[in-house]
């Protein structure tokens, strides 16, 4: 509970240091006041963690995840293309003769 006491104290202080203070004269100062305050807390709040969900959690997990299936399906295309070489040139050369072709 301390920590978020002390980031919320810290969050109140930076938005206070870096928010220009607007006088009113007239009777919609409080309607300003809270509009500015929604505008600048509320949606950067909402926007940030939109944010750092879409940056930081999601779009790491799922490269991780395509990289990994674009490795299994590499290496699956890899072993049945040797498989096929290999019986390509069993099936040319013939069976036992393909050392002795390569010694040559």
């Amino acid at each position: 509970m301390k920590v978020s006491y002390i980031f919320s104290f810290f969050l109140l202080f930076f938005v206070y240091k870096n928010t220009n203070t607007v006088v009113c004269d007239n009777a919609y100062g409080d309607l300003v006041a809270t509009s500015a305050l929604t505008t600048v807390i509320k949606d950067p709040l909402s926007l940030t963690i939109k944010d750092i969900y879409e940056h930081g959690v999601k779009n790491p997990f799922t490269k991780i995840i395509h990289k990994l299936k674009k490795f299994i399906r590499y290496r699956k295309v890899l072993r049945w293309s040797r498989m096929w070489w290999v019986l390509l040139v069993r099936e040319i050369v013939g069976d036992n003769t393909i050392e002795r072709k390569t010694e040559k």
